[in-house]
Protein backbone atom coordinates (compact mmCIF):
# COMPACT_ATOMS: atom_id res chain seq x y z
CA UNK A 1 0.00 0.00 0.00
CA UNK A 2 1.45 3.51 -1.12
CA UNK A 3 0.98 6.09 1.47
CA UNK A 4 0.42 9.57 -0.56
CA UNK A 5 3.53 12.33 -0.22
CA UNK A 6 2.29 15.56 1.34
CA UNK A 7 3.58 18.97 -1.05
CA UNK A 8 2.29 22.52 -0.88
CA UNK A 9 0.89 23.84 -4.38
CA UNK A 10 1.47 26.62 -5.27
CA UNK A 11 0.11 28.81 -8.66
CA UNK A 12 3.07 27.80 -10.58
CA UNK A 13 2.78 24.19 -9.58
CA UNK A 14 -1.43 24.45 -10.12
CA UNK A 15 -0.67 25.57 -13.71
CA UNK A 16 1.24 22.46 -14.26
CA UNK A 17 -1.53 19.87 -13.24
CA UNK A 18 -3.81 18.81 -15.85
CA UNK A 19 -6.85 19.31 -14.65
CA UNK A 20 -8.60 15.54 -15.95
CA UNK A 21 -5.92 13.94 -13.67
CA UNK A 22 -6.49 14.98 -10.77
CA UNK A 23 -8.10 11.85 -8.71
CA UNK A 24 -9.70 13.38 -5.76
CA UNK A 25 -9.68 17.28 -4.44
CA UNK A 26 -11.71 18.99 -1.19
CA UNK A 27 -12.68 22.35 -1.09
CA UNK A 28 -13.02 23.80 2.29
CA UNK A 29 -14.28 27.55 3.01
CA UNK A 30 -12.95 29.69 5.45
CA UNK A 31 -15.54 29.27 8.45
CA UNK A 32 -16.32 26.11 7.92
CA UNK A 33 -16.32 22.60 10.27
CA UNK A 34 -12.69 20.32 9.50
CA UNK A 35 -10.20 21.95 7.22
CA UNK A 36 -11.32 25.46 7.05
CA UNK A 37 -10.29 27.43 4.27
CA UNK A 38 -8.36 24.22 2.91
CA UNK A 39 -7.50 22.73 -0.16
CA UNK A 40 -6.84 19.27 -0.78
CA UNK A 41 -5.42 17.90 -4.48
CA UNK A 42 -4.61 14.18 -4.89
CA UNK A 43 -2.89 13.40 -8.42
CA UNK A 44 -0.41 10.25 -9.20
CA UNK A 45 2.85 11.46 -10.35
CA UNK A 46 3.30 10.41 -13.85
CA UNK A 47 6.41 8.22 -14.84
CA UNK A 48 6.55 7.07 -10.89
CA UNK A 49 4.98 4.94 -8.18
CA UNK A 50 4.26 8.30 -6.42
CA UNK A 51 0.77 10.07 -5.04
CA UNK A 52 1.15 13.76 -4.17
CA UNK A 53 -1.30 15.39 -2.04
CA UNK A 54 -0.98 18.94 -2.52
CA UNK A 55 -2.45 21.17 0.08
CA UNK A 56 -2.76 24.59 0.48
CA UNK A 57 -4.81 27.18 2.84
CA UNK A 58 -7.11 30.33 2.04
CA UNK A 59 -5.16 31.95 5.05
CA UNK A 60 -1.57 31.01 3.60
CA UNK A 61 -2.40 31.75 0.00
CA UNK A 62 -5.28 33.22 -1.03
CA UNK A 63 -4.70 34.08 -4.93
CA UNK A 64 -3.77 29.88 -5.55
CA UNK A 65 -6.95 28.59 -2.82
CA UNK A 66 -9.31 30.78 -5.29
CA UNK A 67 -7.54 29.54 -8.28
CA UNK A 68 -7.76 25.77 -6.83
CA UNK A 69 -11.61 26.68 -6.12
CA UNK A 70 -12.21 27.63 -9.86
CA UNK A 71 -10.63 25.25 -12.01
CA UNK A 72 -12.34 22.40 -9.55
CA UNK A 73 -15.74 24.16 -9.82
CA UNK A 74 -15.50 24.72 -13.32
CA UNK A 75 -15.33 21.11 -14.37
CA UNK A 76 -18.07 19.19 -12.01
CA UNK A 77 -20.85 17.44 -13.95
CA UNK A 78 -24.03 19.41 -12.91
CA UNK A 79 -26.30 17.53 -15.36
CA UNK A 80 -26.74 20.35 -17.68
CA UNK A 81 -27.36 19.45 -21.25
CA UNK A 82 -26.09 22.65 -22.26
CA UNK A 83 -22.59 21.93 -20.78
CA UNK A 84 -19.60 20.43 -22.50
CA UNK A 85 -20.02 16.63 -21.10
CA UNK A 86 -15.86 16.33 -22.47
CA UNK A 87 -14.68 19.01 -20.04
CA UNK A 88 -16.79 17.83 -16.70
CA UNK A 89 -14.18 15.19 -14.69
CA UNK A 90 -15.62 15.60 -11.58
CA UNK A 91 -18.55 14.03 -9.64
CA UNK A 92 -19.50 16.07 -7.21
CA UNK A 93 -20.14 15.35 -3.36
CA UNK A 94 -20.79 17.36 -0.77
CA UNK A 95 -18.57 16.51 2.66
CA UNK A 96 -20.66 18.28 5.65
CA UNK A 97 -19.72 20.81 7.68
CA UNK A 98 -18.72 22.68 4.38
CA UNK A 99 -16.45 20.73 2.44
CA UNK A 100 -17.08 20.39 -0.93
CA UNK A 101 -15.41 17.21 -2.14
CA UNK A 102 -14.32 16.24 -6.17
CA UNK A 103 -13.67 12.30 -7.44
CA UNK A 104 -12.43 12.04 -11.03
CA UNK A 105 -15.74 10.81 -12.86
CA UNK A 106 -13.18 7.63 -14.43
CA UNK A 107 -11.64 6.76 -11.36
CA UNK A 108 -13.28 3.81 -9.18
CA UNK A 109 -12.30 4.40 -5.48
CA UNK A 110 -12.14 1.37 -3.10
CA UNK A 111 -13.99 1.93 0.19
CA UNK A 112 -11.99 0.99 3.15
CA UNK A 113 -12.55 2.03 7.04
CA UNK A 114 -10.99 5.96 7.17
CA UNK A 115 -10.10 5.81 3.85
CA UNK A 116 -9.76 5.63 -0.20
CA UNK A 117 -7.68 3.43 -2.45
CA UNK A 118 -7.09 3.94 -5.86
CA UNK A 119 -5.41 1.58 -7.60
CA UNK A 120 -3.32 1.95 -11.00
CA UNK A 121 -0.24 -0.29 -12.74
CA UNK A 122 -0.72 -3.01 -9.97
CA UNK A 123 0.01 -0.68 -6.62
CA UNK A 124 -2.46 0.19 -4.62
CA UNK A 125 -2.51 4.01 -3.44
CA UNK A 126 -4.34 5.79 -0.39
CA UNK A 127 -6.30 8.76 -0.41
CA UNK A 128 -7.63 10.47 2.77
CA UNK A 129 -10.32 12.92 3.16
CA UNK A 130 -9.39 15.88 5.34
CA UNK A 131 -11.29 14.62 8.19
CA UNK A 132 -12.80 11.30 9.18
CA UNK A 133 -16.55 12.72 9.00
CA UNK A 134 -15.79 13.95 4.95
CA UNK A 135 -15.01 10.21 4.54
CA UNK A 136 -18.01 8.77 5.97
CA UNK A 137 -20.49 11.71 4.62
CA UNK A 138 -18.97 11.31 0.94
CA UNK A 139 -19.01 7.29 1.32
CA UNK A 140 -22.82 7.59 2.59
CA UNK A 141 -23.77 9.38 -0.68
CA UNK A 142 -21.81 6.96 -2.92
CA UNK A 143 -23.42 4.31 -1.27
CA UNK A 144 -26.84 5.77 -2.21
CA UNK A 145 -25.60 6.69 -5.88
CA UNK A 146 -25.21 3.27 -6.14
CA UNK A 147 -28.24 1.84 -5.09
CA UNK A 148 -30.42 4.52 -6.86
CA UNK A 149 -28.44 3.57 -10.23
CA UNK A 150 -29.22 -0.05 -9.81
CA UNK A 151 -32.89 0.58 -8.77
CA UNK A 152 -33.19 2.59 -12.24
CA UNK A 153 -31.29 0.28 -14.21
CA UNK A 154 -33.67 -0.79 -17.27
CA UNK A 155 -33.51 -4.55 -17.28
CA UNK A 156 -35.25 -5.22 -20.74
CA UNK A 157 -36.00 -8.67 -21.79
CA UNK A 158 -36.23 -8.91 -25.63
CA UNK A 159 -39.19 -8.49 -27.70
CA UNK A 160 -38.06 -11.58 -30.12
CA UNK A 161 -36.79 -14.43 -27.70
CA UNK A 162 -34.85 -17.54 -30.12
CA UNK A 163 -32.00 -18.55 -28.39
CA UNK A 164 -31.40 -19.16 -24.17
CA UNK A 165 -28.32 -18.64 -22.46
CA UNK A 166 -27.87 -21.87 -20.05
CA UNK A 167 -28.75 -19.25 -16.66
CA UNK A 168 -32.09 -17.73 -18.77
CA UNK A 169 -35.58 -18.82 -18.10
CA UNK A 170 -38.20 -18.06 -20.39
CA UNK A 171 -41.55 -16.49 -18.62
CA UNK A 172 -44.74 -17.38 -20.25
CA UNK A 173 -48.39 -17.41 -20.18
CA UNK A 174 -50.08 -20.74 -19.74
CA UNK A 175 -53.53 -22.01 -18.70
CA UNK A 176 -53.88 -24.37 -16.08
CA UNK A 177 -54.33 -27.46 -17.87
CA UNK A 178 -50.94 -27.03 -19.30
CA UNK A 179 -52.10 -27.35 -22.75
CA UNK A 180 -49.19 -25.63 -24.65
CA UNK A 181 -50.39 -25.47 -27.64
CA UNK A 182 -50.36 -21.61 -28.84
CA UNK A 183 -48.11 -18.42 -28.90
CA UNK A 184 -45.39 -18.65 -26.55
CA UNK A 185 -46.37 -21.54 -24.85
CA UNK A 186 -45.92 -23.30 -28.03
CA UNK A 187 -42.34 -21.71 -28.22
CA UNK A 188 -41.79 -22.81 -24.45
CA UNK A 189 -42.07 -26.35 -25.45
CA UNK A 190 -38.86 -26.44 -27.07
CA UNK A 191 -36.63 -25.33 -24.01
CA UNK A 192 -38.44 -27.79 -21.11
CA UNK A 193 -42.21 -26.38 -21.04
CA UNK A 194 -43.98 -30.00 -19.92
CA UNK A 195 -47.31 -30.83 -21.35
CA UNK A 196 -49.56 -30.30 -18.67
CA UNK A 197 -47.79 -28.79 -16.54
CA UNK A 198 -49.00 -25.18 -15.98
CA UNK A 199 -47.96 -23.49 -13.15
CA UNK A 200 -44.22 -22.86 -12.31
CA UNK A 201 -40.81 -23.83 -13.40
CA UNK A 202 -40.09 -26.86 -16.28
CA UNK A 203 -36.77 -26.74 -17.83
CA UNK A 204 -35.54 -23.40 -19.02
CA UNK A 205 -38.81 -22.15 -18.71
CA UNK A 206 -41.99 -20.48 -16.28
CA UNK A 207 -45.24 -20.89 -16.58
CA UNK A 208 -47.80 -18.08 -15.24
CA UNK A 209 -51.44 -18.94 -15.84
CA UNK A 210 -53.29 -16.46 -17.85
CA UNK A 211 -56.48 -17.84 -18.81
CA UNK A 212 -58.31 -18.59 -15.77
CA UNK A 213 -60.65 -15.81 -15.44
CA UNK A 214 -59.96 -11.83 -14.85
CA UNK A 215 -56.21 -9.95 -13.57
CA UNK A 216 -57.35 -10.47 -10.59
CA UNK A 217 -56.47 -14.45 -10.59
CA UNK A 218 -53.49 -13.80 -12.17
CA UNK A 219 -51.86 -11.68 -9.91
CA UNK A 220 -51.61 -14.46 -6.94
CA UNK A 221 -49.32 -16.66 -10.27
CA UNK A 222 -47.33 -13.74 -11.09
CA UNK A 223 -46.51 -12.89 -6.94
CA UNK A 224 -45.70 -16.39 -6.58
CA UNK A 225 -43.36 -16.19 -9.81
CA UNK A 226 -41.52 -12.82 -8.25
CA UNK A 227 -41.13 -14.44 -4.98
CA UNK A 228 -39.68 -17.55 -6.50
CA UNK A 229 -36.74 -15.19 -8.88
CA UNK A 230 -35.85 -13.59 -5.14
CA UNK A 231 -34.93 -17.02 -4.27
CA UNK A 232 -32.95 -17.84 -7.43
CA UNK A 233 -30.33 -15.06 -8.23
CA UNK A 234 -28.61 -16.91 -10.13
CA UNK A 235 -31.16 -17.06 -12.88
CA UNK A 236 -31.96 -14.62 -15.45
CA UNK A 237 -36.04 -14.35 -15.91
CA UNK A 238 -36.78 -13.31 -19.07
CA UNK A 239 -40.63 -12.38 -19.09
CA UNK A 240 -43.03 -12.24 -22.23
CA UNK A 241 -46.20 -10.49 -22.49
CA UNK A 242 -47.91 -12.68 -20.96
CA UNK A 243 -51.68 -12.63 -21.09
CA UNK A 244 -51.92 -10.36 -24.05
CA UNK A 245 -51.75 -12.63 -26.83
CA UNK A 246 -54.53 -15.53 -26.51
CA UNK A 247 -55.79 -14.67 -23.28
CA UNK A 248 -56.79 -10.89 -23.90
CA UNK A 249 -55.91 -8.78 -21.98
CA UNK A 250 -53.89 -5.66 -22.60
CA UNK A 251 -50.55 -4.44 -21.56
CA UNK A 252 -51.73 -1.74 -19.28
CA UNK A 253 -54.07 -4.44 -17.38
CA UNK A 254 -51.00 -6.57 -17.14
CA UNK A 255 -47.96 -4.89 -16.71
CA UNK A 256 -49.07 -3.36 -12.98
CA UNK A 257 -49.15 -6.86 -11.39
CA UNK A 258 -45.23 -6.77 -11.53
CA UNK A 259 -44.83 -3.70 -10.10
CA UNK A 260 -42.69 -4.76 -7.02
CA UNK A 261 -40.33 -6.30 -9.47
CA UNK A 262 -39.28 -2.41 -9.76
CA UNK A 263 -40.21 -1.63 -6.32
CA UNK A 264 -38.10 -4.36 -4.81
CA UNK A 265 -35.29 -3.97 -7.62
CA UNK A 266 -35.31 -7.99 -8.36
CA UNK A 267 -32.24 -7.40 -10.14
CA UNK A 268 -32.73 -10.98 -12.25
CA UNK A 269 -36.04 -10.46 -13.62
CA UNK A 270 -36.50 -8.59 -17.08
CA UNK A 271 -39.67 -7.59 -18.36
CA UNK A 272 -41.27 -6.52 -21.79
CA UNK A 273 -40.53 -2.52 -23.04
CA UNK A 274 -44.04 -2.14 -22.91
CA UNK A 275 -44.28 -3.76 -18.81
CA UNK A 276 -41.52 -1.37 -18.31
CA UNK A 277 -42.49 2.03 -19.80
CA UNK A 278 -46.16 1.69 -18.14
CA UNK A 279 -45.09 0.57 -14.03
CA UNK A 280 -42.05 4.12 -15.35
CA UNK A 281 -45.35 6.11 -17.04
CA UNK A 282 -43.32 6.22 -19.69
CA UNK A 283 -45.45 7.29 -23.03
CA UNK A 284 -46.30 3.80 -24.30
CA UNK A 285 -48.69 3.47 -27.94
CA UNK A 286 -51.58 2.49 -27.60
CA UNK A 287 -52.47 -1.03 -28.57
Amino acid sequence: MMTPITKKISKSILESIETDKIIYAEVTPPGAMGNSGGIIIYIKQNNSNEMLCYETSIYDDEQTYLLVEEKLFKHIDREDENSNKEQLYFDFYYGGMGNNVFINKKINLSIQDNYFIYQADDLEFQIFSSVQGVFDNVVNQMNSNKSTKLSLTKRISQKWIDKLEDNEIFVFGSNLDGLHGGGAAAVARKWGAIWGQGVGLQGQTYAIPTMQGGVETIEPYVDEFLTFAKSRPNLKFLVTEIGCGIAGFTVEQIAPLFKNSLDENIENIFLPESFYKILTNEKTPNR
